[in-house]
């Protein structure tokens, strides 16, 4: 049980370390049915193209996978 909490708890300080380091750059971090996702933020001569839908990458999948590379 203490193992399993302590995964858990890498996992979402990942999670938030990617949501932190990636939302400087051209990403932002938006949220969907509770769960956050990385967006591109795409612009066109330094305009912001809105209103287009764009993939998102879901912070906790690549957190977790992370946490399993780095432990085990």
């Amino acid at each position: 049980m203490a193992n399993e909490v302590s995964t858990t708890v890498r996992i979402q300080e990942i999670e938030n370390a990617l949501a932190s380091a990636l939302a400087r750059g051209d990403f932002e971090v938006v949220n969907i049915d509770g769960e956050r996702f990385l967006q591109p933020v795409l612009q066109e001569s330094g305009i912001y193209i809105g209103g287009q839908k764009y993939p998102v990458l879901s912070l906790y999948s690549v957190a977790r996978d992370l946490e399993r590379l780095l432990h085990g």
